[in-house]
């Protein structure tokens, strides 16, 4: 009897001394916020300034080349009519002249092969608005001394020596040339031409052929 006491005591005490069983925990529910006022307000603020930062570049970019426009040369060759005069009947000659706003600077004509030589255009390398330069054509003669030590180099200034000096070019009856120059900002610019080498018409054998940047 004693020995059955003895056995009911052990287990009693031994089932009250396991621990209880945890109850498992339940995460908390995180309800979704809505975006605050200052939070509207300050990515509406920021959409508003990268709209004023690109129509800000827009008009700045827009004023800058208004200003070059407005200071843009362009720069041709033509054959100018001179009227006669006494003794001298009309003619006409060649002139490098700036039909632009602006000051033409270190303005260069590409030299033209003529047969076996070069004509080499020379004038004033800067032009004002509006302002023409007559221009010498060398190279298309000998230069020869005339034996007092002086060197005489023959140039020509006339539309027609020139146009018919092109005529000996028998492999082409038009020539293409170019025409580089740069404005007071510094900005480079280049104008083609063309010179028609049968023309009958000595006011209108050098064809424009556009401009532009470069």
């Amino acid at each position: 009897m004693r020995r059955l006491l003895f056995m009911l005591t052990v287990l009693s005490i031994s089932g009250s001394s396991q621990p209880a069983p945890q109850q498992a925990q339940v995460p908390p529910i995180v309800k979704p916020t809505s975006p605050s006022l200052l939070e509207i307000l300050t990515a509406a603020t920021l959409v508003v300034l990268i709209w004023y930062t690109i129509e800000t570049y827009k008009l700045r970019k827009a004023a800058q080349a208004q200003v070059e426009t407005s200071m843009m040369p362009m720069v041709v060759v033509m054959s100018s009519r001179v009227p006669a005069t006494s003794g001298i009947g009309e003619w006409y000659r060649l002139v490098i002249r700036n039909l632009g706003a602006g000051p033409a600077l270190n303005v260069n004509v590409q030299p033209i092969p003529v047969a076996n030589r070069l004509a080499v255009f020379e004038f004033s390398r800067m032009l004002a608005p509006g302002e023409d330069a007559c221009a010498m054509i060398g190279g298309l003669h000998d230069v020869c001394d005339d034996g007092q030590g002086y060197i005489n180099r023959r140039t020509i200034s006339d539309s027609s020596s020139f146009r018919t000096a092109l005529q000996a070019c028998k492999d082409r009856t038009t020539t293409q040339g170019l025409i580089t120059y740069t404005s007071a900002s510094g900005k480079k610019f280049q104008t083609k031409f063309t010179i028609l080498h049968d023309s009958s018409e000595l006011d209108s054998f050098v064809l424009f052929n556009g401009m532009n940047g470069i």
